[in-house]
């Protein structure tokens, strides 16, 4: 009924005016009247009726002239207040976009009203829907023909308000600001041609400086202008110009195209302006640069790059032909790609950090990389205390490796790149949300529909889910006083495993290598069911592993040390895996292989993510959201080396930290006054923290030392202390806690995995079988244990040995199977 009325209003042809006011169009704007009579579901008709509106003024100027009214603007600017009801307030911004769209005089009317102001306020909606709207109708705004100094400082402020947003969870939100910035880069095109001349100039500066032969700075060629100041610096069009460049490397492959497309359109435009001869030869100078000081490593086998021998800062990463989201755009022509080489990694220029300080809140952009240790009597350990076990591990890569396909988005296109670049970029968004109108609305879904297929799916897995944790449960009573010495599989995963993560209910383990490729394997049949990667750019690697969602169909979460997550669905299946968002949760870390990077916990009852590595801060983001909800302090100079919380209510949460201090937070308290209680027993560097989610939730830490605690949260000290590898001076490698079962398994240096009840009694010393080619003159003893994990319902472990592409199964013995299989 919907898309029949919006169809007779907006038919094709130059209806009069008098036909279009009699063709219901009154009633219409007359339900949006927030004075109008109460009626049932007045939000959702109200959001129906600013469809028709819209689809009613959608490339059509004589319904545009009609429905023009400052009465009908500020209706739909005061449904914006509508929290009860995102659709409406969605569909309120897009038919203001629609009254918008190419017709100066309903701008003018808008900037009467404040409503580009008001618009501005939804920057923070909680629906990633509404924000999207939002720069949707401010894109629409752009563009008043008579360009007047109220219109451009407008203009520029709109920009100024939405600038924040690039660091959105949302990537349909990032793609709609970057329609937003291309738009507003074509209307300031010669001003943003300046901006990106002077950041050629800085970025080829900051390389000469790097660029030294005893002691003397090598100079290029210095025909460039030169400028007493600079033009762009501290202007909305430098800051925007960075965040472009940010986004041509974003996680999300659609934006990474699309802003290398308005990327190439700027520099395109730099060489064929009067600069061009200078530009040409900035180029060519930060090319040669960059060449002298990027350490040059192992040359790549078939195509495939390896990855970095821990660099110590971003200008030392060496981009190769697989560098990440580094878009294939930007290296058509040699000269312009290489003026930004050092993006492809997440390196940025230090013009770039400048700008980014501006436009970037001071609590993450003003902190340096590597924290400074808060000074205290903890400081005066040994340094390599506070360091992680695996910094000096050096692997051995095959020269079989093959690099997996990265999975990409649903519907993605790579660029064409024999088309020109151009902008502005046009948006899909108003499309998209048609869609919503063209399901029934009468009716529930077909997944609430009983005799459904999706019905009757979802009954099984409810009825599967509940029969398993029945038949496990009985089990954890054994599992504390069992032998888990019985070696149930093997299989070779072509690749060290470093990560490992069970499914509760399926029978998947996922298990990801040191560099980005993540395996799926079936343990119960031992077969193969995908490989992919996760796509990391050189240098960085993944450091956590979760499966979200595992009641229903669950998502594989992903973080790697260059602060970005990505979650992934269909991961078990090889063709069709694909990646369904990804975004920056940590914006100041830089790839290494010596810090934390980035650790994650994930909070299914709350839908939360609790983020931190190597910054001051624990960010929560809320996938509802996709939303940073709050700022943490971490109270410590120190990295975060491990996050865990407790899954039933999920206010309380604990951080292990690298100098051996252990935090306990609570998010109902106000962020600066959140950590609640502090422990400092450990004075080693935390391998992990683990608050179980059954039985007594027992928090148990480990650090590297060996020294394995337990804790209960209401006490000012430990409440036991189980003696391990430490007393041999010997180095914690991995510490895994079973979710249910009072055990505990840890791994050790001298390839040893020890099993252990809460109770502190040793139960099982296992050493995985590796290959006797790792045994080398050398290099004469096994190696180190670098991954374990349980499985969270069955009695199951899984571990595995460096530089070992071996995973090694072990069970609780029992005289019965039933631990395993039934079921």
């Amino acid at each position: 009924m919907v898309f029949i009325w919006a169809r007779i209003l907006a038919v094709d042809g130059s209806p009069q005016t008098d036909l279009v006011k009699d063709s219901g169009y009154a009633y219409f704007i007359s339900i949006l009247d927030p004075t109008s009579g109460t009626i049932g579901n007045v939000s959702e008709h109200r959001a129906m009726c600013a469809f028709i509106v819209a689809m009613f003024c959608k490339g059509f100027r004589q319904a545009q002239t009609v429905c023009l009214s400052s009465e009908l603007i500020e209706c739909l600017l005061t449904h914006l207040l509508d929290l009860n009801n995102p659709l409406l307030r969605q569909w309120s911004c897009l038919c203001i976009s629609m009254l918008w769209e190419g017709y100066a005089e309903a701008k003018w009317v808008g900037i009467k009203s404040s409503a580009h102001l008001r618009l501005g306020e939804l920057a923070l909606d909680n629906v990633p829907e509404v924000r999207t709207a939002m720069l949707h109708a401010l894109t629409t705004f752009l563009g008043i023909p008579d360009v007047t100094p109220q219109v451009a400082q407008t203009e520029e402020t709109i920009a100024s308000m939405v600038l924040f947003m690039t660091t959105d969870g949302d990537s349909m939100v990032r793609k709609e600001l970057l329609v937003f910035f291309s738009t507003f880069i074509a209307r300031n095109k010669s001003k943003f041609v300046v901006a990106a001349y002077e950041q050629l100039k800085e970025e080829r500066d900051n390389l000469r400086q790097q660029t030294t032969t005893n002691g003397e700075v090598k100079s290029g060629g210095s025909r460039q202008p030169t400028r007493a100041r600079s033009e762009s610096k501290n202007t909305i069009f430098a800051a925007i110009w960075t965040q472009v460049l940010l986004m041509s490397v974003d996680p999300h492959p659609e934006i990474a195209r699309n802003a290398s497309i308005v990327m190439d359109h700027v520099l395109i435009a730099i060489l064929q302006s009067p600069l061009r001869m200078y530009a040409q030869e900035i180029m060519d100078e930060i090319m040669g640069c960059s060449k002298q000081t990027l350490r040059p490593l192992a040359t790549p086998v078939d195509g495939t790059h390896t990855p970095y021998q821990t660099p110590s800062s971003p200008t030392t990463t060496t981009p190769t032909k697989q560098d990440g989201y580094f878009s294939a755009g930007m290296r058509r022509t040699a000269s312009v790609a290489a003026s930004f080489k050092n993006l492809a990694s997440f390196g940025v220029s230090k013009l770039d950090s400048r700008t980014a300080t501006q436009t970037s809140p001071p609590k993450s952009s003003t902190r340096p990389s590597r924290p400074e240790r808060v000074p205290s009597p903890r400081s005066r350990i040994p340094t390599e205390w506070s360091r992680p076990p695996d910094e000096h591990d050096t692997h051995n890569y095959p020269q079989s490796y093959v690099q997996a396909r990265v999975p990409t988005t649903r519907g993605f296109q790579p660029r064409d790149l024999s088309e020109s670049p151009l902008v502005p970029l046009k948006s899909v968004f108003f499309e998209w949300s048609m869609e919503y109108f063209r399901e029934p609305q009468m009716k529930p879904t077909e997944a609430d529909e009983p005799g459904s297929y999706d019905y009757n799916r979802r009954l099984w897995r409810r009825n599967r889910n509940d029969r398993d944790i029945a038949l496990t449960q009985p089990l954890k009573e054994k599992a504390g006083s069992g032998q888990w010495g019985h070696q149930e599989g093997l299989f070779d995963n072509k690749s060290t495993p470093m990560k490992m993560v069970f499914h509760q209910f399926e029978e998947h383990l996922v298990a990801t290598d040191d560099r980005d490729s993540i395996c799926v394997w079936d343990w119960r049949r031992k077969t193969l069911l995908s490989r992919f990667s996760a796509g990391n750019p050189p240098g960085s690697r993944l450091t956590e592993l979760r499966l979200i969602n595992e009641d229903e169909h669950a998502l594989l979460m992903t973080g790697s040390s260059d602060g970005v997550i990505k979650i992934f669905r269909n991961y078990e299946s090889q063709k069709n895996a694909e990646l369904v968002s990804g975004f920056r949760a940590l914006t100041d870390l830089v790839p290494s292989n010596k810090n934390a990077g980035l650790v994650f916990n994930w909070q299914q009852g709350q839908g939360k993510i609790l983020v931190a590595g190597d910054e001051r801060v624990i960010r929560v983001w809320s996938a509802g959201t996709e939303m940073c909800t709050s700022d943490i302090p971490a109270r410590s100079g120190s990295c975060v080396t491990s996050l865990t919380s407790d899954q039933v209510e999920g206010h309380v949460f604990v951080a292990g930290f690298g100098d051996g201090a252990i935090r306990v937070y609570d998010q109902r308290e106000r962020p600066q006054q959140a950590m609640v209680k502090v422990y400092r027993e450990h004075r080693q560097w935390i391998t992990n923290v683990h608050l179980q989610r059954g039985g007594m939730r027992e928090l148990i830490s480990g650090c590297r030392s060996g020294e394995v605690r337990l804790w209960d949260i209401r006490m000012d000290r430990s409440v036991g202390r189980v003696k391990t590898v430490g007393e041999k001076k010997n180095t914690l490698r991995t510490l895994s806690v079973h979710e249910h079962a009072p055990v505990f398994a840890i791994g050790s240096e001298r390839h040893k995995v020890e099993v252990f009840n809460t109770n502190g009694i040793h139960l099982t010393t296992c050493e995985p079988y590796t290959s006797f080619l790792q045994q080398t003159p050398l290099s004469p003893r096994l190696p180190p244990i670098s991954a374990t994990a349980f499985h969270p319902h069955r009695m199951l472990l899984a571990c595995a040995a460096l530089n070992d592409n071996n995973i090694n199964f072990y069970r609780c013995h029992s005289r019965r199977r039933v631990d395993i299989y039934d079921g």
